[in-house]
């Protein structure tokens, strides 16, 4: 390729990460506040995802427009767990504190990062399985947090049954995750 062609890529593909970050800059905050307290600790976070959205800027402008903030969250939430066991190895190396005695963090423990990790994974597997308009309320719900009104408006039914459709969806989602826990759960009885 000729360098202008390749130099034409390099800003296009700057201008689509800038728009991307200016666009879902407070849910990458928020996402990693999740996972820390510690300002500078979000940042960083935010920093290293950066780094992952970039090195897949080609997949992400392939996408739909609406998955996108999925994505972002996705990316986050892998990168601040990774950040979180990173950390959690550089504090045993450094021995500042026996682990027995380390202060509790404000953000969730490994475990709970691991269980909520599990969950991600049954619901990401039965997520195809759901139908399309529980997609589309749990999603508008828990990645684009819309209230209840544009629930209603994106749905196309009264805000007033949203909350119903609502506990629906969840119920459904929940019923084909514990689907997919029954499946890896015989799957383990086999192989041992």
């Amino acid at each position: 390729m000729p360098p202008s062609v390749i130099a034409q890529e390099q800003t296009d593909a700057q201008e689509f990460i800038e728009g991307l970050y200016e666009q879902y800059r407070r849910l990458m905050f928020s996402t990693a506040g999740k996972y820390t307290a510690d300002a500078q600790e979000a940042e960083e976070i935010v920093q290293d995802a950066l780094v992952k959205l970039v090195e897949n800027v080609d997949t992400l402008r392939r996408v739909e427009r609406c998955v996108l903030p999925a994505m972002v969250v996705i990316i986050v939430r892998n990168t601040a767990i990774n950040h979180l066991k990173h950390m959690s190895v550089v504090r045993r190396h450094r021995a500042e504190l026996p682990e027995e005695t380390e202060t509790p963090s404000a953000g969730p423990t490994l475990d709970e990062l691991m269980v909520r990790e599990e969950q991600l994974a049954a619901l990401r597997r039965a997520w195809p399985r759901l139908p399309e308009g529980d997609q589309l309320l749990l999603s508008g719900r828990y990645i684009l947090g819309l209230d209840d009104r544009e629930l209603a408006r994106l749905a196309g039914c009264k805000p007033s049954s949203v909350r119903m459709k609502l506990t629906r969806a969840r119920r459904s989602a929940l019923r084909e995750m514990k689907k997919e826990r029954c499946i890896d759960d015989e799957l383990v009885k086999t192989e041992n």
